[in-house]
């Protein structure tokens, strides 16, 4: 009987050996996919940390304030609002234009030249974080020949001008693309069909 017992003890120490076991492996398999997690998450931190990110609004304004309306009115222009809302200054280089493409397609960009203005920073412009990059485009003496004009651009590329997006060239090499406004959006439509 002792070796029954004996036999039995050591059956009932294996079993709950086994049951240990089982959740161990259990706990280690949660371990290392945690691990695994911990080290996605922290690759991806890292690697965001170094992405440009800027807030962008475009639309058509007009200036008020001062004396402007004793002398012709109040200014009349499209307005550029770029905001820099990385961890990090950036360098705003160039504006331009190109079409949303498929990838086998051929992309083309223009660039858009601004003039220096009263109202409008100088680019090449450095914003820290937070700071407002303000260009500007006058449209008092050509009110709506710059629409015509971008429309007719965008005709001859065969693109509408709800495929085009505004390009933001960084000193980061990544050049982040922005829709149109939705009141620019009309108003370059209305130009190509006039």
């Amino acid at each position: 009987m002792a070796v029954d017992y004996l036999s039995y003890e050591t059956l009932l120490a294996a079993k709950d050996t086994a049951r240990y076991t089982y959740w161990i492996m259990i706990g280690t398999w949660i371990a290392g996919i945690a691990t695994s997690l911990a080290v996605i998450i922290s690759l991806y931190v890292t690697i965001n940390q170094k992405r440009v990110r800027l807030r962008f609004d475009i639309s058509e304004k007009v200036m008020v304030g001062g004396l402007s309306h004793l002398s012709g009115g109040d200014p009349k222009g499209v307005s550029f609002q770029i905001t820099n809302v990385s961890d990090f200054p950036v360098l705003i280089s160039k504006l331009g234009l190109c079409c949303k493409t498929l990838p086998w397609q051929k992309e083309m960009y223009w660039f858009l030249k601004l003039d220096p203005h009263p109202y409008s920073d100088s680019v090449p412009k450095r914003i820290e974080q937070g700071e407002v990059c303000s260009l500007w485009l006058p449209l008092d003496e050509r009110d709506d020949d710059w629409y015509a004009y971008l429309a007719d651009i965008i005709s001859k590329a065969g693109k509408k001008p709800e495929q085009m997006r505004v390009v933001i060239t960084t000193s980061y090499g990544k050049s982040p693309r922005f829709k149109f406004s939705p009141e620019i959006i009309k108003k370059l439509n209305s130009a190509k069909s006039s």
